[in-house]
Parts: C-alpha cells; sequence; structure tokens
C-alpha cells in the first residue's frame, strides 16, 4: 500500500469501513484484524507482539474492527436486506471531480444508515449531499476518528434541510456558509445535510 504510516492505515481502516459497509458478507483473516503487515505463515504464530507496548497504529485498527463489528451487528440496515435491491441506494456515486462514493443501506423496516467515503489524500470541507430522509443525523462511526489513531476530523451531528428536487438550489442551505447555486451531490432528493468528508475517510450516519 502506498504512502506513509500515516496514508497507509489511514486507507487501511477506510477500506475497512467500505467492506462491512457494503452489501455481502465480510471475510477478515489471521492477522488483519490488527494490520498484520506480512502474508499469514501457517508455519507460524501470527505477529501479536504488534499490540505489545503502547497504543499504537495497530491497536487503532483492532479497535475499528471490533467497532465495525459492533455496529454492523446492532443495526439491520447494514445486513437484513444484503440481496434485496431496497437494502442498498446511491446517493452519490458520479461525483468524478471530488472522488466522494456515498450510499444507504436500508433494513425491512425503511430505517437508514449512510455511509460516506473519500479515498483521496485531498478533504473535502463542507461536502453536501441528498439525502431521503429529513431530521437530526449523527456520525455512528468514523474511521478517521483519534480513537482508531486517526486525524479526528469530522462533526457529531448533522440537521437535515428542506431542498428541492433540482441539481442546483439553495433552498437546502445549512448554516451561513452555504450559497445560493451551490451544487448538490446526489441530486433528486428532498433533503440535504453538509459534512467533512476528510480524506481517507470512511464515515457512518444514522438518525
Amino acid at each position: 500500500m502506498p504512502g506513509d504510516a500515516w496514508q497507509k492505515f489511514a486507507n487501511l481502516r477506510a477500506y475497512y469501513g467500505w467492506m462491512f459497509a457494503f452489501p455481502g458478507k465480510k471475510l477478515l483473516f489471521m492477522g488483519n484484524e490488527f494490520a498484520q503487515g506480512r502474508e499469514w505463515n501457517h508455519d507460524a504464530s501470527l505477529d501479536w507482539h504488534l499490540l505489545e507496548g503502547d497504543d499504537n497504529w495497530h491497536h487503532g485498527v483492532q479497535r475499528l474492527v471490533r467497532d465495525l463489528n459492533h455496529t454492523y451487528r446492532h443495526h439491520k440496515a447494514l445486513h437484513e436486506l444484503d440481496f434485496d435491491p431496497y437494502g442498498f441506494e446511491w446517493l452519490v456515486v458520479d461525483d468524478h471531480e471530488r472522488s466522494v462514493f456515498i450510499f444507504v443501506r436500508r433494513d425491512k423496516a425503511g430505517n437508514e444508515i449512510i455511509v460516506a467515503s473519500n479515498f483521496t489524500p485531498v478533504p473535502r470541507h463542507g461536502y453536501r449531499f441528498g439525502v431521503n430522509q429529513p431530521g437530526r443525523w449523527r456520525e455512528e462511526l468514523n474511521t478517521d476518528s483519534m480513537h482508531y489513531h486517526g486525524s479526528n476530523t469530522g462533526q457529531r451531528r448533522r440537521r437535515g434541510k428542506r431542498g428541492d428536487r433540482q441539481p442546483r438550489s439553495g433552498a437546502f442551505a445549512v448554516g451561513d456558509a452555504a450559497a445560493a447555486g451551490d451544487n448538490l451531490a446526489g441530486a433528486g432528493v428532498c433533503w440535504s445535510i453538509k459534512h467533512a468528508v476528510d480524506l481517507l475517510q470512511f464515515i457512518y450516519y444514522r438518525r
């Protein structure tokens, strides 16, 4: 994986966030849960020494995998309709200029988890995107949290605002920073939220 240690671990955490959120079953194998660097060797033990001593990058990945498992089990939206089209919906899939992907996971009752990703080394501050449901959304999990040895970029809660069904509108403005004519990623919905999607980051939102 390219980059320095910070970028490598940030990439890995973001990819794990994607894997647990995207439809389909999950597989982590023999040391992946704490970011063992070398390939698994059936003639040797895992590199448990990576978890010795002071808190480090590997502890951060281990905590993230623990929390991803808990989040996956706790929220039916992430697994109940894995093979049903109703359980998945793209919100942003064509933002080639900013390389942000956002989708919804949904359970049978219609409860939604929104997941947003930025796999580039460029932060997207104040990124606004359309959502299906109004209300107060909050971060459920952020792979860039300092708890996982990330840079801790992000905000805890965002309120969905009323908008229109046009690709460009000022009606869904959130706070003073939003201006009429701003581009809305994921147009065709009535509501939007605005949030920072930092570099190499994957975020889960829930209401």
